[in-house]
This record gives structure tokens, sequence and C-alpha cells, in this order.
């Protein structure tokens, strides 16, 4: 049975991140958070109610002050990131 979401909204998610050893602030401008209300399906991902965070970005390596001989050769320029992220209303332990 399909649940289907009680809000979506895009958003733009800022984080604190480490990259190498430089900290810096890191935007993802095209993320969405979506709220479901607890059902027979997203019990199947986590009891309670879920919160789900989904983002996609691209990261410059040069930029955070990454460098090596292989970057743009075997190793990509710019690495392209997919993160999801899914919280519950519920603590661990009553998972």
């Amino acid at each position: 049975m399909y649940t289907r979401p009680r809000l979506r909204r895009a958003v733009t998610a800022v984080f604190p991140s480490i990259v190498g050893a430089t900290l810096v602030g890191c935007s993802m401008p095209n993320s969405s958070i979506t709220l479901m209300p607890e059902s027979e399906a997203t019990r199947k991902v986590a009891k309670g109610n879920l919160m789900a965070l989904r983002s996609r970005f691209t990261v410059t390596l040069a930029d955070y002050g990454v460098s090596h001989p292989v970057i743009g050769k075997k190793v990509a320029k710019d690495v392209d990131i997919d993160v999801s992220l899914v919280l519950s209303t519920l603590p661990r332990e009553r998972q």
C-alpha cells in the first residue's frame, strides 16, 4: 500500500563539512524534504512518522584543496553526490 507524502518542499540544505583538513559550509540548493505519516508502507523502512531529505549536488575537488596527479585523469575533477537521509520520530530503541 502506497502512502502519499503529507508534505514535500524544495529547500536549500546547509551543513558544515570536513574535506581533507578543511572545515567548510556546504550548500545544497536542489534538496527536498518529505514528511510521511506512519503507515504499513513506511513501517517497512522504520516505525513512526518519517522525514526524508534528498539532495543531489556536484563538488569540485579543487574548491576544497584536494589535489593529486590522478585528478582529471583517473579521478574526475567534479564529483556528483546523491544524498538520501530518512529520519524517524521514534528513537532507535523503540524501532
